[in-house]
């Protein structure tokens, strides 16, 4: 018993260690704005493309809104958004609502939902090469293109895809909620719930290990991380 708390405390060790390096390079970051999923984001040696995500710093004709927000320039913040339109694509920004390639998209406002006035980026043309236009749907106040224009292809650090999705979801995230109901449990009631006490299996082994490393990502992964990963995605829509 002691040698198995052992190997398993050495192999979340391990993979704590190994996160942190991660981390620290930004293969990996942490999502904490609602306009994509929150969650882990990946690194991904993918171009950029309409439909995928990506992670750049914030433009400068955002920076003015930034500061008044969070008192922070934000210069040196990243932020993650989907990309809406690319070289090619149609962009039409110049009335109260944005267009893409003819189609009504989404309003564009004036003010934020605590009165505060966003830059407004004005434009109908066709988007040039190497720049892209990101936007949002998941929440209406989406800080995205609509207000700082398109994204350069230099100011692009990378392409993201989503790794690990909040705690709260993780039961889905394991594909493993169809398994547990049909043992007659749920997910919630296994992620939290004391360790499995039938007869030990393979299945249950990856089960209290999946719980356990739940449980520290959690408790200890997150608060110490999210720390030093917060300025790479700020909570600012």
């Amino acid at each position: 018993m002691c040698n198995r708390r052992l190997l398993w405390s050495l192999v979340l060790l391990s993979l704590l260690i190994a996160t942190s390096l991660l981390l620290a390079n930004r293969q990996l970051v942490i999502n904490t704005s609602p306009s994509v999923a929150p969650g882990i984001y990946l690194s991904v040696d993918e171009k950029p493309a309409v439909g995928r995500i990506i992670d750049f710093r914030i433009p400068a004709r955002g920076w003015p809104y930034i500061e008044e927000r969070t008192g922070h320039t934000g210069r040196n913040w990243y932020i993650l958004k989907p990309i809406a339109a690319g070289p090619g694509d149609w962009v039409n920004t110049l009335g109260r609502w944005l267009y893409i390639n003819g189609r009504k998209i989404a309003r564009i406002y004036t003010h934020d939902e605590k009165g505060r006035l966003l830059p407004h980026w004005r434009a109908d043309c066709v988007l040039g090469p190497h720049k892209y236009f990101v936007y949002s749907s998941r929440i209406w106040n989406s800080f995205d293109s609509r207000y700082y224009g398109p994204i350069r292809l230099r100011q692009i650090a990378s392409v993201r895809k989503l790794l690990l999705t909040q705690p709260s979801h993780f039961g889905w995230f394991l594909g493993l909620k169809k398994y547990l109901n049909g043992r007659g449990g749920s997910a919630r009631r296994y992620f939290f719930s004391k360790p499995v006490r039938y007869r030990p299996t393979f299945a249950a082994g990856c089960i209290n290990f999946f719980r356990l490393l739940r449980y520290w990502y959690t408790c200890l992964s997150v608060p110490l991380i999210a720390r030093r990963t917060v300025k790479h995605t700020p909570i600012i829509g």
